[in-house]
């Protein structure tokens, strides 16, 4: 009696589907693992371009120029603020489409919400809506919030700071 050992067609087939769908699994797994390191580095990189931004806002912030006991702030709106610092430099932060702008520099980008809450010595929220200052709501402001937004993939990411004017004196 003669042992047959050759493949039928048959265990051929079975072989090459159980292999193929072991590697559609294994490759739909290493897929989903890129993409989510994909999008875990393009969210840190948000992150850490918000919160430059941020430190570089809240270090200019604190350098606003005093003239007395008032801040030189020339322009006070939620969305945009200008003053001159201590080097007599005007200075310029606003929000243009999805960019803080600084002097007419990109300083981050995909931004949803650019927003600055004044407040006075005594933490009186000093802004409204979207108003502005007048002048006598500017000489009152000492210190300012700073609000970034984000919206990537879907979900929101903010950074905030509160920042007290460095050369302002308690009145």
């Amino acid at each position: 009696m003669r042992l047959n050992k050759a493949i039928t067609l048959i265990e051929l087939v079975i072989v090459i589907t159980v292999l193929g769908l072991s590697f559609a699994v294994l490759g739909n797994y290493i897929w989903q693992v890129v993409e989510s390191f994909k999008l875990v580095a393009h969210r840190q990189d948000i992150s850490t371009q918000a919160k430059l931004a941020l430190d570089w806002l809240v270090r200019d912030i604190r350098e606003i120029k005093a003239e007395g006991q008032f801040p030189c702030i020339s322009e006070a709106c939620v969305a945009k603020i200008v003053f001159t610092n201590v080097n007599d430099e005007e200075i310029t932060y606003q929000l243009e489409e999805d960019k803080i702008m600084r002097n007419n520099s990109p300083l981050c980008l995909g931004v949803n919400n650019l927003q600055f809450t004044y407040r006075d010595e005594k933490n009186h929220v000093l802004n409204s809506g979207d108003n502005c200052l007048i002048d006598e709501q500017k000489g009152r402001v000492f210190s300012i919030g700073i609000d970034i937004s984000f919206i990537q993939y879907g979900e929101p990411y903010s950074v905030y700071s509160l920042v007290t004017l460095r050369n302002m004196r308690m009145r």
